[in-house]
């Protein structure tokens, strides 16, 4: 079982309003982003299938998928087809029809879940605390 499965609780974020602002987000959504602070649930099903929940007081957004198969994911620059893989315990999400498409990385570092998304040369955190 991976040590990503549970419950989090945002505790900061770092940049990322810049990484909204790479993915061309518009002001007023990089502003209710940047205030929110969202409870992430994570579960991996017997079959393999994972389920990443991410609720705000204003919204809640489900993803599921399997490693390695393309799936469709909204983000805050719109639907794309993504794939995941998990190496080392390390849960990575890229775009897979652009190259140079946002990458989002999860992994426990003592005791906390960095999630550190990266589009072109720009890099945010949000890091989370078990809830």
């Amino acid at each position: 079982m991976s040590q990503l499965t549970g419950k989090w609780k945002h505790d900061r974020s770092e940049n990322l309003e810049e990484l909204l602002a790479a993915m061309d987000v518009g002001m007023v959504m990089r502003k209710l982003a940047g205030s929110t602070s969202p409870t992430v649930d994570i579960a991996v099903a017997d079959d393999g299938t994972w389920t990443i929940k991410a609720a705000t007081a204003v919204k809640t957004m489900t993803s599921t998928f399997k490693l390695g198969e393309p799936f469709e994911e909204s983000g805050p620059d719109g639907k794309k087809r993504k794939v995941a893989s998990l190496e080392n315990d390390v849960l990575t999400v890229k775009v897979v029809d652009d190259p140079a498409g946002a990458v989002v990385i999860r992994e426990v570092v003592d005791g906390q879940m960095i999630m550190t998304m990266t589009k072109g040369s720009v890099t945010a955190k949000r890091i989370f605390n078990r809830a």
